[in-house]
C-alpha cells in the first residue's frame, strides 16, 4: 500500500531552530550554524523510521505575498522576519534534501499548507501530515492522519478523525470555523474580538459553522452576542484566511514522490561535512556506504574479506565451503555476514541491506536460501527479528545456536541494544571492520560463568519460535461485537458527558486537563489536592481524593474509564485489524528487566482480567475455528507460591499444600480469627498485604492502597511478619544479597542488576530494595510461564494438535482450540503447566474454556 508522508518544511524547521537553542550554536559547516538543519533532519529521519512511508514530499513557503495577503493586509503582519541564522540554514537544508532524493514542492502565491492540503486530498495514498501547526486539523479524514510535533523535536502527537470527534466533539473540517471565531495571533487572523477557544468551541458545537451561527445571532444574548455582531465582517474574512486551499496547481502524481532508504554516498558526505556524527552512527541509514568503507579498511587485515557482488560469486563460495557446519549471520542495518567456521581462511561478507524489503536484491536471497535453511549452526544477532524478515521473503531460518541479542540481554539485562554496533561496544569490539565479529565472543563461556546457560538453551532460545508463531497466528476479533461495543461506549460517553456539562453549568472539552482544572478548582471551588509543573492536577489520584466533594468528580472518572475503553481497546483493535479481522501483536522478549514479556500493536498484556471492563473487552475476541473455543489457562497465585517455596515458610507452605485459600488463611492469622469468622473486608485487607509484600510495599503504600491510615497499615504488616517470620527473613536476605552482589536472581538464575542500591539518594535505594525483594518472585513466575509455553508448543507438535497458542497475558495463556480438541488441550495444559517446575508447593492452574475471551 502506498503511504505518503507530507511535511510542512517551514513549520518543522522553526520548531527545530528553537528546540536546539536558536542561532549561534553548532557552527560546524563553513562557519554557519546547523542547529535547525540538524534538528529538522532528526525529525525527518524519525518520521521515516516510525511511519515507513513509500513516498515523501516536503513543502516550503515561498518568500512572496500570497492570496491571503491580497485579502487582508494584516495577514501575518505581526510575525517577525526569519532570523539570519535560520535563513542561511533553510538554503542549506534544501540542498541536503535534494541530495537525499526528497521531493520538494514550493508554489508562489500559496503557502506550504495549501500545497500539503492539495496533495493530501488528491494523491492516491494513505497520507500522514507531519507538522507543528494545528491548522492542518482541517485536513484530517479517514485517509489522512496528522502527526503533530510536541516537546522537543521528536515527540509526536497523532490525530485521527475518531480522536478529533471524541475529544473536541466537532469534525476536523469545523476547525476552520473554530479558528475563524477565536482568531490566531501567530498568523494575525483577527477572529471575533473577545471570543476565546472555550467559547468558540461551544458555539461551533452548537451551530456547526459560522454561517449557521450568524443565521441564529438573534438568539444569542449578552456580551457574546454583542461581540459576534461587532466582529461579523472580520469573522467571515477570518474563515477565508483560515481555509487551506486544496486546489493548488501542483503535480499530484504520487509515483513521482517515491522515496527509499538507505541514503546514498552523497548524503553520507553531506552529513559528514556538517559534523552530524550522531546521525551517521545510525548505521542502517548508510548501509551501502559503510559496508564499502568496512571492506576498504580491512584490505590489509589478517582475515580476508570477499565482497560478493553477483549471485554466481556467492554460489561459487557456498559450493566451495558446502561441507562446513558453521556460519555466522549478524543481522543489523549495515550488512549480512556469512562465515564458515571461526578459523576459516575466508569469511564472506555480503554487502546487502537485509532489513527493508524494498532494498534487497531477490537473487541474493535466493542464493542464500539453501544456506539459511540448512542444518549448519547459525550465529545470529537477533533471530526473532531476522526470522520475521526472512519469512516474509519465503525463507526459513533453522538451527540457530547463538542469538547474540538474546544472550546479551541475559548477561546484562540491557534492553536498549538494537544493533550490532552497540553490542560490539559492550564487548570491546570497537569497529565494524572485523568480519563476523560475533565469532570472537565466547558467549557460551559467558553464560556458563553466570549460571545462565540452561535458562538460555531451555527457555529463551526455544521461546523465540513460540513467539514467532503467536505473532503469525494472531487473535481473531468478532468484528460485529466490536461495532456493537463501540456504539454502546459512544452512547454512554455522550450520556456521561451531558451529565458532566450539567454539573459544570457549561459545555467544555473534558479531555483538556487545563480546562477541566479550571472548572473543578476555579469555577466549582474544589480544594486543590495536587499541583504539577504545568498547573493543577486532574489525574486519577487527585480526582479520587475529590470523589466525595462534588458529584461531577465520579462522573469525570467514569468518563475517562469509558473513553479509554473506546480509544485504547475498541478503536485501537479496529485500526490494527487485518482484512481477515485478526490482530497480530508483536511480543517482545528482551524489553523488561524482570524477564516478563511485553507486547505492542496491540498491547495484549493490558487486557483487563476482571470487572465489567474485562467482560466488555474480552468478548471482542473469538475462535477462528468453526464452533471453536478459547481455552484460557491461568496460574493461580503463582508469585505467592514461589514466595512460599523460596522462603520455606511453614505456615504459607502448608496452606498451599492443603489447598486452602491463602488470603483467608492470612486473614485468620493477622486478625486472630477462625476461618468462619473472616469477613470479606478482612480477606480484602489480607489479600492486599499478601501481594503488597511481594512488591516490597511499605506502610505508606499499603495505607494508600487500602485507604487507611499509615499507622494502621504498619500494624497489619507487623502482624503479618509475626505470623510468617521466615518471609521477613527471606525478603531481608534478598535485599542483602542484591546489595552485596549487585543483582537479584530467579530460581532459574535470571539476573536483574540493581545499581540503585548503591545510590546516595534514599528514595532510589528504597526503590532498589523493593526491586531486589520482588525480582525472585516476579522473575521466577515469568520463567515458569515461558518454560510452560515451550513445553506445550513441543507437545502440540508431537501430538499434532491443531490448537494454537495465541496470547500470553502475564500468568495466563490463551489457546484457540477446535471443539473436538478441548479435552486433549486441557489435559496437556494441566500436565505441562503444573509440572514445569518442582517447588515445595504445588503449581495450580485455573482453566476457563469459552466461546469468547
Amino acid at each position: 500500500m502506498k503511504k505518503l508522508l507530507l511535511i510542512d518544511g517551514n513549520s518543522l524547521l522553526n520548531r527545530a531552530f528553537y528546540a536546539f537553542g536558536g542561532g549561534g550554536t553548532f557552527l560546524s559547516f563553513n562557519g554557519a550554524p546547523t542547529n535547525a538543519t540538524y534538528g529538522f533532519l532528526n525529525m525527518f529521519i524519525k518520521g521515516l523510521e516510525d511511519i515507513r512511508p513509500t513516498h515523501v514530499v516536503i513543502a516550503f513557503d515561498v518568500k512572496a505575498k500570497t492570496f491571503r495577503h491580497e485579502m487582508y493586509d494584516g495577514y501575518k503582519a505581526t510575525r517577525k522576519p526569519m532570523p539570519d541564522d535560520l535563513r542561511v540554514q533553510l538554503t542549506d537544508l534544501k540542498k541536503i534534501l535534494t541530495i537525499m532524493g526528497v521531493k520538494i514542492i514550493e508554489k508562489e502565491g500559496s503557502e506550504a499548507d495549501d500545497v500539503i492540503g492539495t496533495l493530501a486530498k488528491k494523491c492516491d495514498a494513505k497520507t500522514i501530515i507531519l507538522t507543528a501547526d494545528k491548522d492542518a486539523f482541517q485536513l484530517i479524514d479517514e485517509r489522512v492522519e496528522l502527526h503533530l510535533t510536541k516537546t522537543g523535536v521528536t515527540n509526536l502527537d497523532v490525530w485521527t478523525v475518531d480522536r478529533v470527534t471524541s475529544e473536541y466533539e466537532i469534525k476536523p473540517q469545523q476547525f476552520i470555523d473554530l479558528k475563524a471565531l477565536m482568531g490566531d495571533t501567530s498568523d494575525n487572523i483577527p477572529g471575533a474580538k473577545g471570543i476565546g477557544e472555550k467559547t468558540a468551541l461551544k458555539l461551533i458545537q452548537e451551530h456547526s459553522n459560522i454561517e449557521n451561527l450568524y443565521a441564529s445571532l438573534d438568539k444569542i444574548q449578552g456580551t457574546v452576542g454583542e461581540k459576534l455582531t461587532s466582529s461579523q465582517e472580520m469573522v467571515l474574512l477570518s474563515k477565508k484566511l483560515a481555509t487551506i486551499d486544496t486546489n493548488v496547481d501542483v503535480p499530484c502524481d504520487t509515483d513521482s514522490f517515491s522515496f527509499n532508504l538507505p541514503f546514498n554516498d552523497d548524503t553520507y558526505s553531506a552529513f559528514s561535512e556538517r559534523g552530524f556524527k550522531s546521525i551517521i552512527k545510525r548505521t542502517h541509514l548508510f548501509q551501502n556506504v559503510l559496508t564499502r568503507e568496512s571492506v576498504a579498511q580491512n584490505a590489509n587485515t589478517e582475515t580476508s574479506i570477499i565482497e560478493i557482488s553477483t549471485t554466481k560469486e556467492l554460489n561459487d563460495m557456498l559450493t566451495k565451503h558446502a561441507t562446513e557446519k558453521q556460519c555466522a549471520i549478524t543481522y543489523d542495518s549495515i550488512a549480512f555476514y556469512v562465515a564458515f567456521k571461526p578459523d576459516a581462511e575466508y569469511k564472506i561478507k555480503i554487502i546487502q541491506n537485509m532489513l527493508d524489503p524494498g532494498l534487497y536484491t531477490p537473487d541474493i536471497l535466493v542464493a542464500l536460501k539453501p544456506l539459511l535453511e540448512s542444518d549448519m549452526q547459525k550465529y545470529v544477532f537477533d533471530s526473532k527479528q531476522f526470522t520475521t524478515y526472512l519469512t516474509k521473503n519465503g525463507i526459513s531460518l533453522t538451527n540457530v545456536v547463538t542469538d547474540a541479542h538474546l544472550i546479551d540481554y541475559l548477561l546484562s539485562t540491557r534492553t536498549n541494544v538494537t544493533d550490532t554496533t552497540t553490542l560490539y561496544s559492550h564487548y570491546g569490539i570497537t569497529t565494524e571492520a572485523k568480519a563476523a565479529p560475533l565469532l570472537a565472543i565466547d558467549f557460551e563461556a559467558k553464560l556458563t560463568s553466570k549460571g545462565l546457560l540452561e535458562l538460555y538453551r531451555d527457555i529463551e532460545l526455544p521461546l523465540v519460535e513460540v513467539l514467532l508463531e503467536m505473532e503469525k497466528n494472531g487473535m481473531t476479533l468478532n468484528m460485529a461485537a466490536l461495532d456493537d461495543v463501540a456504539k454502546e461506549l459512544d452512547t454512554e460517553i455522550k450520556q456521561v458527558s451531558e451529565q458532566i456539562f450539567e454539573k459544570a453549568g457549561e459545555r467544555f472539552n473534558i479531555n483538556s486537563t487545563k480546562i477541566l482544572g479550571e472548572i473543578l478548582y476555579k469555577k466549582l471551588g474544589l480544594d486543590i489536592v495536587k499541583k504539577t509543573k504545568t498547573g493543577l492536577s486532574t489525574d486519577e489520584e487527585a480526582l479520587q481524593k475529590l470523589s466525595g466533594k462534588h458529584p461531577i468528580v465520579p462522573l469525570v472518572l467514569r468518563y475517562r474509564k469509558l473513553y479509554k475503553l473506546l480509544s485504547t481497546y475498541v478503536i485501537g483493535y479496529k485500526n490494527l485489524a487485518d482484512p481477515q479481522g485478526m490482530v497480530h501483536s508483536t511480543f517482545h522478549n528482551t524489553a523488561t528487566v524482570t524477564g516478563r514479556l511485553s507486547s505492542s500493536e496491540p498491547n495484549l498484556q493490558n487486557i483487563p482480567k476482571r470487572g465489567d471492563e474485562s467482560a466488555r473487552i474480552r468478548c471482542l475476541f473469538r475462535s477462528r475455528f468453526n464452533d471453536g473455543h478459547l481455552v484460557c489457562a491461568d496460574y493461580s497465585q503463582i508469585e505467592l507460591r514461589i514466595l512460599a517455596h523460596l522462603s520455606k515458610d511453614e505456615s504459607m507452605g502448608e496452606a498451599f499444600r492443603l489447598n486452602r485459600d491463602i488470603h483467608t488463611e492470612t486473614a485468620c492469622k493477622v486478625f486472630d480469627k477462625e476461618t468462619k469468622d473472616v469477613t470479606s473486608d478482612m480477606r480484602r485487607i489480607a489479600k492486599a498485604v499478601n501481594f503488597g509484600i511481594i512488591y516490597g510495599m511499605g506502610s505508606f503504600g499499603l495505607g494508600k492502597s487500602l485507604g487507611i491510615p499509615q499507622s494502621e497499615a504498619a500494624t497489619f504488616i507487623e502482624k503479618y511478619f509475626a505470623q510468617f517470620p521466615k518471609i521477613k527473613e527471606y525478603l531481608d536476605s534478598c535485599r542483602d544479597y542484591a546489595s552485596s552482589n549487585g543483582y537479584a536472581k530467579t530460581i532459574f538464575g535470571r539476573r536483574r542488576y540493581i545499581p540503585e542500591l548503591a545510590s546516595s539518594n534514599g528514595n532510589i535505594v528504597q526503590f532498589g530494595a523493593r526491586a531486589a525483594m520482588n525480582m525472585p518472585m516476579q522473575g521466577s513466575a515469568s520463567d515458569i510461564v515461558k518454560k510452560a509455553m515451550v513445553h506445550i508448543h513441543k507437545r502440540f507438535k508431537e501430538e499434532r494438535v491443531e490448537a494454537i497458542l495465541v496470547a500470553q497475558i502475564h500468568d495466563e495463556l490463551i489457546f484457540d482450540t477446535p471443539k473436538d480438541e478441548i479435552a486433549t488441550v486441557e489435559n496437556i495444559l494441566r500436565e505441562e503447566m503444573c509440572k514445569v517446575a518442582t517447588l515445595s508447593v504445588p503449581l495450580v492452574i485455573d482453566i476457563d474454556t469459552r466461546k469468547t475471551l
